[in-house]
């Protein structure tokens, strides 16, 4: 998995299946039984989820979205 740059379970799983790799062992239980990647978890906790979902904007200026920045 880190070797291959942290494929995931799937594309894993079409490397072995269709043969394109030599010499890969694979544990029992198959792609998905080998844990988690601290790496890739870590990875991928950049945000949190949206709370919510709004109604889509019906006419223009409806929501407007600004940055603010004070006196530099």
């Amino acid at each position: 998995h880190r070797r291959l740059g942290h494929i995931g379970d799937s594309g894993m799983s079409a490397l072995i299946s269709g043969g394109h790799v030599n010499g890969l062992e694979v544990r029992t239980g198959g792609v998905e039984d080998h844990g988690v990647c601290e790496d890739c978890l870590a990875g991928k906790h950049a945000r949190r989820p949206f709370d919510g979902v709004h109604e889509p904007e019906k006419e223009v200026g409806e929501r407007v979205y600004i940055d603010l920045w004070g006196p530099a």
